[in-house]
This record gives structure tokens, C-alpha cells and sequence, in this order.
């Protein structure tokens, strides 16, 4: 057992779970639109300080940019404008839960588009998917007949749809750009495309927007999303997946929701409710179920999907 390796995955798996936990800590200072913004403008500036010469020395053809641009617009502009705006109205622990559900996702999306999947994988994905809609409306089938739901649920559902579709489009759109220049580049067109966001909610808010007191514990976060969540779990993951491979790699994003759904209690001292523990028994039920390979199929390689990383 490579001992390194696997305290880096571990540590990926926190820097993911705990950036829940840290947007919502720094969205008591800034807001949504600017907290997404910092996030992946300072990992893409970390990026380029840590790699300068490697992408100055790369030159990948104008199309290529586009399609990782348009990548970058589902995987990190829409992903996270969805996810923020959810978690600035939901708790961490259900946005740790609903995540949860994004392999399920990209596995019935592929499956949509024409790749045959195993009947247990669409089995567990529906069930996660109950999960989820059990979490939603809050375990009462009068919410789901008067249309009562959490908007905020909602929003972190969107951006688990946004994401599935991100990782369908980097197996196809990644080509030969090596791992830590795409994420650079998707790091950097991400933030570029959230740009107007801000500036419409400082249009919007005028000065008030900046006037406010930056607290630390929002500086801390917003650094620990970034550089942590950001580029240190990425890296690090990465790096793993060269030592391990992909499968094993892989299995510890299981750990991401487990460890935000930990904190968000442990920490933010959430309250939990019966409903909320009961879908995400079902969500991760049909996770395991939807994950599941019968022995004679475990020996075979298993292809590299992202998953979502918050």
C-alpha cells in the first residue's frame, strides 16, 4: 500500500467535503456571485503561477479552446452559479447529499446518449433520485402535490445536472491537454465566464456591496475553496490516479458527501431532520447499488469520469 497516496486522497476527499462548510461560512460576508468568482479566479491564478512555463510552452489549437471553454460553461459558470445560489438557501447537509448523486447522473445521461449501461446502474440511479425528491419535499406527499419545495434543493439539483453534463464533455473534449493545463484552462474560462455576475450584483447593489466588513473566518474560506478545494484536491487526486488508477481513485469521492454531511452537523451545528436522514439513506442506498460490479467485471479497467468537487 502506497501510504502517501492514499493520505492525499483522503485529503481531497476533505478539502471537497469541507468546501460545503466554507461557502457557506463565507457567504455570511460576500456574496454568492463574488464568493463563486474568487473561488476560480484564485485557483486559476494559482494555476498559472504553479504551471507557467508548461502552458506557455503548450499550444493548443483555437478549437480545442473552444471546447474547453464550453466545458468550463457547465462545469464550473453554471455548475456552481446553481450550486452557491442552493447553498446560500439550503444547508451543507443537503447539499452534501444531493451531490452525492452526480456519478448516478452521469451514468444515466451516458446511458441517454447511447451507451449501454448495466440494469442496476439505472435501477440505483432511480433510486438515489427518490432520495433526492424524498429530501426536496421534505418527506410529505402534500408538498409534492402543492408544489411545495425548497428552492434552494432545487438549485443544488440543477447543478448536479449541470455537472453530469460537465463530465460527459470532458471524456469527449479533453483530448490530449494534459490533466493540470485543462484544468487550468477550465479553471480560468469558468471564472471568466462568471465575470458578469458579479458586476450585475454590483450594478444592482451599488456601493453597499463593497462597504461591508470582511470578516477573516470569509478570507479563510474563500481561500480554502480555493486553493484547497480547488487545486490542492485536484492535484492531488490526479496525482494518485497515475499510482493507483482511476477505479480505486475514485471510490474515495464516496467519502466527499459523508464527511460535508459530518461537518455541517459537527460543525454548523445544522438540525437534521427525520426526512432529511431518511433520503439520504435511500440516496446512498441507490449510490451502492447504482456502483456495484459483480466480481467477474471488477478485473477490467474502468475509464476515468470527474466527479463533482466542491
Amino acid at each position: 500500500m502506497n501510504t502517501s497516496t492514499y493520505i492525499k486522497l483522503s485529503l481531497s476527499a476533505f478539502f471537497w467535503g469541507g468546501s460545503a462548510i466554507a461557502g457557506k461560512i463565507a457567504m455570511q460576508t460576500f456574496s454568492v456571485s463574488l464568493v463563486t468568482m474568487l473561488r476560480f479566479s484564485i485557483a486559476a491564478l494559482a494555476l498559472l503561477v504553479l504551471y507557467r512555463r508548461q502552458i506557455k510552452a503548450y499550444a493548443m489549437p483555437a478549437k480545442q479552446h473552444l471546447r474547453v471553454a464550453f466545458t468550463a460553461f457547465f462545469g464550473i459558470t453554471a455548475c456552481y452559479y446553481f450550486y452557491f445560489g442552493g447553498l446560500k438557501l439550503s444547508s451543507a447537509f443537503n447539499a452534501g447529499i444531493i451531490e452525492a448523486t452526480i456519478p448516478c447522473l452521469t451514468l444515466f445521461i451516458a446511458t441517454c446518449s447511447g451507451k449501454r449501461e448495466r440494469l442496476t446502474k439505472v435501477i440505483g440511479f432511480l433510486a438515489a433520485y427518490i432520495g433526492v425528491i424524498y429530501i426536496v419535499f421534505e418527506g410529505k406527499l402534500e408538498n409534492l402535490l402543492t408544489i411545495e419545495y425548497s428552492v434552494g434543493d432545487l438549485l443544488l439539483l440543477f447543478s448536479t445536472f449541470c455537472f453530469a453534463i460537465y463530465n460527459i464533455l470532458v471524456e469527449r473534449n479533453k483530448r490530449d491537454t494534459p490533466n493540470t493545463l485543462f484544468m487550468f484552462y477550465i479553471f480560468f474560462y469558468g471564472s471568466l465566464l462568471l465575470l458578469p455576475w458579479p458586476v450585475i450584483d454590483w450594478m444592482v447593489a451599488g456601493n453597499s456591496m463593497l462597504l461591508q466588513p470582511i470578516e477573516f473566518d470569509a478570507i479563510i474560506a474563500v481561500l480554502f475553496m480555493a486553493m484547497g478545494g480547488s487545486v490542492i484536491a485536484y492535484l492531488f487526486f490526479n496525482q494518485a490516479i497515475s499510482v493507483v488508477g482511476a477505479a480505486s481513485a475514485s471510490s474515495f469521492i464516496n467519502l466527499v458527501p459523508v464527511i460535508t454531511v459530518f461537518l455541517s452537523v459537527a460543525y454548523l451545528g445544522e438540525d437534521i431532520s427525520v426526512s432529511q436522514w431518511t433520503g439520504s439513506l435511500i440516496i446512498f442506498i441507490g449510490v451502492a447499488v447504482s456502483n456495484y460490479e459483480p466480481k467477474r467485471e471488477r478485473s477490467s479497467p474502468t475509464p476515468m469520469v470527474s466527479e463533482q468537487v466542491e
